[in-house]
């Protein structure tokens, strides 16, 4: 593993063979995901990649982190209030329920009209608005590899992907690319 320093602060990641030029981008970005996460056997299924091939063996991919829009977030949210309760029921911890790779609710969808053509609507539509998003940051933010965001005024829906991208590991010290999943 090489070194990287960043002002203060040293970075350990993995250099690609000059070899995996020739590679796609996106199979780099998966020779890089297994070279930190998998085996040998998995590196030499990339590296080897062959375009005209048939597959002949699973892959696995470690995102960075996955994102969750509001439409499928929040119920994902409710889900792990539901498993955390039966844990606490059980006489567990319910703190233990958390998902194994970093998870972010950004809320952007939730609109709900509650009242149209008048001078207050707009005012009265956002303030009820205002509350949906800490509800289930909330619930986000009970969860110890979870957190929430809204898009604010002005900030297009295109930015919220590139809001808060972590560009280190949780392993502190280990950089790699982010590499985030799920539907904008």
């Amino acid at each position: 593993m090489e070194q990287l320093r960043v002002g203060n602060e040293s970075y350990g990641f993995h250099r690609l063979d000059p070899a995996a030029a020739r590679l796609p981008y996106t199979l780099r970005i998966l020779l890089e995901n297994v070279l930190r996460n998998r085996g040998e056997e998995e590196v030499e299924a990339v590296s080897g990649w062959v375009a005209d091939a048939e597959p002949s063996q699973e892959i696995s991919f470690h995102p960075a982190r996955v994102l969750l829009q509001d439409f499928t977030g929040v119920p994902a949210v409710v889900d792990l209030a539901a498993m955390r309760d039966a844990m606490r029921d059980q006489g567990g911890d319910p703190k233990a329920i958390n998902p194994q790779i970093p998870a972010e609710l950004v809320i952007d969808h939730s609109v709900q009209v509650d009242e149209f053509a008048s001078q207050l609507a707009i005012e009265r539509n956002v303030e009820r608005g205002a509350g949906e998003p800490a509800d289930a940051g909330t619930g986000m933010g009970a969860v110890q590899t979870g957190r929430a965001s809204r898009r604010g005024p002005g900030r297009p829906p295109a930015c919220r992907s590139a809001h808060g991208p972590r560009g280190r590991s949780p392993s502190a010290g280990t950089g790699r690319p982010d590499s985030p999943c799920g539907r904008r």
